[in-house]
């Protein structure tokens, strides 16, 4: 942007100073005005130049040494002929302002290529005379005149900056909408006057081709919507008069700001490595105080624990101290009840030894009347397989039978049928038979009254025999399970035996069950005996306990007290010292962030300041100055004597449009030719300032 900024400057005080430039010159013996006059085709390519030269007497010599590589001379304002010997020409002026013209074929500094477009295609400015739609006119200036210069030590191209104003005139009658690169557009009603500046070469002599931001001075585009498009004469006019001398004289005062900015910069660092310095002595801080405020909450919660812990503990000694009466008398009552336990086991142990009899004999009868049901059992089964085979299995096969014969013999008869007219339906489909053959064949193979029951009669024959297969089947292996080898009866006979044996062996463990705990009571009846001497003591020792817990109790309700103002104190100390250590990390964050900030500061803008006005800025103000001296130095086109102060512009006329589509030859304002040089004898006196 700071480069934009050079960029609009130059451009503007060009424009400025090449306006300007035309009539002003230092003041020597005599000086040298020269204008370049140059006719360009449509496309931008010169046909003709033609120079016109203006030398100032301003001592009012006699004489006048010039050079010239121009041809054909013409003295456009007296009759003084020039005295040639090569390149040298002499004028005799007697006092008087010498005007003279001539052409040239030398190459010029600048050169255009001129492109049109319509509607977005390229097109001749001949084919585009008299078409309609959005045209665009980019007319590209090339810069000729480069120099090798010393830039800081670096060897560059850069090109002598000329100033390039160009303009055409459109009649709004047939554009509108029109649009101007670097330039502006005057619109008087009628006709509007476009006019924009260009400087060749100027933003590769300044290094700048890389920026973005840098609008492109190579070229200029005119764009506008045409009807019936034609155009007149596009001039130029080209001038390296681009910088003011006060422009560059005020860089001069950019070196003190060279020596001062490298002061700034070893401020900001030290600003830099001070405020640094200061973050790492607050994160210290943080840190430590953090690890302090950690140490403290795990005080506070310890402190807090012990305190409700206590709390607990205190109501537990209260709740012994208001019950301790209690414990008394219940130890009283201890000892009377292990009396009556005494007693109740010497009663239990009658108990265990009469229950021992009575379940030992009724376990026995029982053992012998579960053997004589597993007899009954047995004796039954063969009853009962005689049923099953009689009403189950002969009953449900001879209904199955039944049941087959009714239906199976139909529906083998349908299927039959059914079969037989699909195949021959098939067979039609496939044109093997006709519709008639298939009828008579479906006839022919129907089953006769007696073939269906002849059928129905095997069929029957068949049913029946599976049947009585599958009864004698079924009876069969109904007796496997119940015989008494493999069957159900040898179960039961296994079941009876076993079940007997365990019976028996059953008894056995109760009577030794109660063996056992007969056995157990006379133990408890000797621990009774101990518990009651224990108990005789127990009911002394709670006499002395009642003493001892109630100066327990008085004591326990100091060590509470002394716990809670301990435990507020930690709550207070850790709440005042949560709150330093949120001014530490308040502290800690501001130092952060100054840091940070003058980091930023630092790099961001003090070091692009100074890498700016060191590098950027320095670099543009040499090249500049470097400008500066080969736009001194460019002060003639056709020749200029040593010693002579000189100063030349070119002016360029593109050749407009005709209807037809034919290019209209542009007419310059002089014209090397006879009749040029009588009209300016006609006006020799005004001309000559005689």
């Amino acid at each position: 942007m700071k480069n934009n900024k050079i960029i609009s400057k130059v451009i503007a005080s060009s424009l400025i100073f090449a306006m300007g430039a035309i009539s002003s010159a230092p003041v020597l013996a005599y000086t040298k005005d020269e204008t370049v006059y140059t006719k360009a085709d449509s496309k931008g390519s010169s046909y003709q130049t033609i120079v016109s030269e203006h030398l100032k007497n301003t001592d009012n010599l006699e004489l006048l040494n010039d050079i010239s590589e121009l041809l054909n001379i013409i003295n456009v304002n007296g009759e003084e002929d020039p005295v040639k010997n090569g390149t040298s020409i002499q004028w005799k002026g007697s006092g008087n302002d010498i005007y003279y013209q001539g052409n040239t074929e030398k190459e010029l500094p600048i050169d255009c290529i001129i492109k049109y477009e319509v509607d977005g295609e390229e097109i001749s400015a001949n084919d585009l005379a008299g078409k309609s739609g959005r045209v665009k006119i980019t007319i590209e200036y090339t810069n000729k005149e480069s120099r090798i210069v010393n830039i800081d030590g670096t060897t560059e191209k850069i090109y002598v900056p000329f100033v390039v104003m160009t303009g055409t005139i459109l009649d709004n009658n047939k554009m509108k909408n029109i649009e101007v690169t670097n330039g502006r557009v005057i619109d008087n009603g009628q006709n509007s006057l476009v006019l924009a500046l260009a400087c060749p070469g100027l933003v590769e002599s300044l290094g700048l081709e890389n920026e973005e931001d840098i609008p492109n001075l190579n070229k200029v585009e005119i764009t506008f919507d045409a009807e019936e498009f034609k155009i007149g004469n596009i001039m130029s006019y080209a001038t390296p008069k681009i910088f003011e001398e006060s422009d560059i004289s005020n860089m001069d005062k950019l070196n003190e700001i060279y020596d001062q900015i490298n002061e700034l910069k070893s401020a900001s660092r030290q600003l830099v490595e001070g405020s640094n310095a200061l973050k790492e002595g607050t994160t210290t801080y943080v840190e430590k105080t953090s690890e302090f405020s950690t140490a403290m909450n795990s005080f506070t919660d310890g402190i807090s624990t012990a305190s409700k812990s206590y709390s607990q503990i205190d109501d537990g000694i209260d709740s012994v101290n208001s019950n301790i009466g209690a414990l008394k008398k219940g130890s009283s009552q201890v000892n009377s009840g292990v009396e009556q336990v005494s007693s109740g086991l010497n009663t239990l142990k009658d108990g265990v030894n009469a229950g021992k009899k009575q379940a030992s004999s009724a376990l026995s009868q029982s053992a012998v009347e579960l053997s004589n049901g597993i007899d009954q059992i047995i004796t039954g089964k063969d009853t009962e397989t005689e049923i099953i085979k009689e009403k189950v299995i002969d009953g449900a096969n001879n209904q199955l039978a039944d049941g087959l014969k009714t239906g199976v013999t139909p529906a083998v008869t349908t299927e039959i049928e059914s079969t037989i007219s699909a195949k021959l339906q098939g067979l039609v489909k496939a044109g093997t038979i006709t519709p008639e053959q298939a009828q008579v064949l479906e006839a022919n193979l129907a089953l006769t009254q007696e073939e269906q029951a002849q059928l129905g009669s095997t069929i029957n024959s068949v049913i029946d025999s599976a049947v009585a297969q599958t009864a004698e089947a079924q009876k069969a292996g109904l007796d496997k399970i119940n015989n008494s080898d493999t069957g159900v009866k040898n179960g039961l006979n296994q079941l009876k035996s076993q079940a007997s044996q365990e019976i028996l062996d059953g008894i056995s463990q109760i009577e030794n069950g109660f063996d056992t705990i007969s056995n157990g009571t006379d133990e408890l009846i000797a621990g009774t005996n101990t518990l009651k001497t224990g108990t005789s003591k127990l009911e002394s020792g709670t006499n002395v306990l009642e003493s001892g817990v109630n100066i327990l109790a008085k004591g326990s309700k100091q060590l509470k007290q002394g716990i809670s103002t301990l435990n507020s104190s930690s709550i207070m100390l850790n709440n005042a010292n949560k709150q330093l250590l949120a001014g530490a990390n308040s502290i800690s964050e501001g130092t952060t962030t100054l840091a940070e900030g003058m980091t930023k500061f630092d790099d961001d803008g003090i070091n692009k300041i100074v890498s700016y006005i060191n590098g950027d800025l320095k670099n543009i103000q040499i090249r500049l100055e470097k400008l500066s001296e080969l736009a001194n130095e460019y002060k003639n086109f056709a020749g200029l004597e040593d010693g002579v102060e000189g100063n030349t512009k070119f002016i360029f006329v593109i050749d407009g449009t005709k209807e037809n589509g034919e290019e209209q030859e542009s007419n310059l304002p002089i014209d090397n030719s006879e009749n040029t040089r009588k009209s300016q004898d006609n006006n020799e006196e005004t001309n000559s300032g005689k």
